[in-house]
């Protein structure tokens, strides 16, 4: 089977806070094939993976699967779980990003004859610390550039952002594969409300707990607190005296909105630092909003596939940016897009839809530039 052929174990370790941790790896690399092995580690390669995994393509591994006894009549759920090697056509992707969970569903084309059938539908569990190998037709420009953005999101700091009000908060945590909430409240009652400091503190104590969870599960470097009053500065000198590890994670910088909103506006990168400025949904977020000034003063950009194709064909694209959704509905034409911009010397980036600066840019018709030069 082409999946065992030539399996390199080869992986990539970098040391952090005393730990050795693993970073997803090619482990090989046969374009002339159509084949990519890979490792994955994080729920960002999950996110990746679902990017780059399409219907039509194989994708092979180690897997487990219900095999029935050999007079066939065990009931389904009681037939015997069994690790093998499998190989799919896939049909669909389903990325899960609350159980940490990448589903590839497709028909079986190889597999041990004496306990599957060809054409049997198979469904691949990805999680953290899978290995798997992904046969294509055609490697495109895209699915290269996602391989390579891999790579690097493992050398990013992960980004946590707490918008402090009175009484409340809201968490986000910032991942190559988007933006995740939680909110936190705590009746404090009014100003003069008697007992109000302590349940102000034990707020606090809620809300540092909170933080040293998320961080921990998430492997989170730096945490931004933000917010239009003193509550997180407040918050900060009690999280010095309380947690100094994670308050050291910690910088304070203001916002002129509360809540999501609060987390959009760092996200632009008006107060966000060097190490949140790396991110991908934050680079997202500063191209659009670039995009969206260009247009209005009728500089530097282009949207809709016929605008964007013409500068593309003028070689004034310096970046080109694409939806994920529009990609997935029209590849071919987005393709020969990306293909020419990059013969030109232009860049290009896809944006996730499901966030705010995809939104956005599919507000637009999904496809936009910016460029060098007026066309």
């Amino acid at each position: 089977m082409v999946g065992l052929l030539f399996l390199t174990f080869i992986f990539s370790f970098y040391y952090k806070d005393g730990k050795i941790k693993v970073i997803m790896k090619v482990l090989k690399r046969d374009l002339k094939h159509g084949l990519v092995e890979v490792r994955t580690e994080t729920l960002d390669d999950l996110w990746y993976l679902s990017q780059i995994v399409e219907e039509g393509d194989k994708v092979s591994g180690r897997t487990v699967r219900k095999v029935k006894g050999k007079d066939d009549k065990l009931r389904a759920e009681q037939a015997e779980r069994k690790p093998m090697f499998l190989e799919i056509r896939v049909e669909s992707v389903e990325f899960d990003q609350n159980s940490n969970r990448l589903r590839i569903l497709g028909s079986i084309t190889q597999g041990p004859d004496n306990v599957i059938s060809l054409g049997d539908h198979h469904t691949f569990e990805v999680g953290e610390n899978t290995q798997i190998t992904i046969i294509k037709p055609r490697w495109g420009a895209h699915h290269l550039k996602y391989l390579d953005d891999a790579k690097a999101s493992s050398k990013r700091a992960r980004i946590m952002v707490a918008i402090i009000g009175d009484g409340e908060a809201t968490v986000a945590t910032i991942r190559e594969s988007g933006v995740s909430f939680v909110d936190t409240r705590e009746s404090l009652g009014g100003k003069y409300v008697a007992g109000k400091e302590a349940k102000k503190l034990e707020f606090y104590a809620k809300l540092a707990g909170l933080l040293g969870d998320v961080a921990e599960k998430s492997s989170v470097e730096k945490i931004i607190l933000g917010g239009t009053g003193f509550e997180k500065r407040n918050f900060y000198d009690y999280l010095k005296e309380k947690d100094a590890k994670l308050a050291k994670r910690c910088s304070v910088t203001d916002t002129g909105s509360e809540g999501k909103r609060g987390v959009h506006e760092i996200l632009k990168g008006g107060a966000a630092d060097k190490a949140l400025s790396e991110s991908r949904i934050a680079k997202e977020a500063q191209y659009v909003d670039k995009l969206l000034t260009e247009i209005a003063k009728d500089g530097l950009a282009a949207y809709g596939f016929k605008e964007t194709g013409g500068a593309v064909d003028s070689g004034a694209v310096d970046v080109l940016l694409v939806s994920d959704k529009v990609l997935r509905k029209d590849r071919e034409k987005v393709e020969k897009l990306i293909e020419k911009a990059k013969s030109a010397g232009g860049d290009f980036h896809i944006l996730n839809s499901k966030y705010e600066a995809g939104e956005r840019l599919d507000g637009l018709g999904g496809v936009a530039a910016l460029l060098r030069f007026k066309v």
